[in-house]
């Protein structure tokens, strides 16, 4: 029997320690042959490194477990970003 895939995604499955946003989708990629293949370009921000990065999510991914503008690490949504006391420079 195969192993289920983690939908956490790799960027935050190598920095654990992390705390990351995803901030706005850029763009829509849509596969017309088969749906379920489409995906979201995405703008992440790391806000642990302050770096800014894209990455690809599929929508039910993006919109459901990794809602945007909520802070988020290891996978896990921390909330809103305005329960903590972290300034954010963009």
């Amino acid at each position: 029997m195969t192993k289920p895939k983690s939908i956490i995604p790799e960027f935050m499955i190598q920095n654990p320690d992390d705390v990351f946003m995803f901030l706005m989708p850029l763009n829509l990629k849509l596969d017309y042959e088969n749906y379920a293949n489409s995906h979201f370009s995405v703008a992440v921000k790391n806000l642990t490194k302050s770096e800014f990065f894209t990455t690809e999510l599929s929508p039910e991914l993006f919109l459901q477990d990794f809602v945007f503008i909520r802070l988020i690490k290891k996978g896990n949504n921390l909330g809103n970003i305005s329960d903590h006391t972290m300034i954010l420079n963009y």
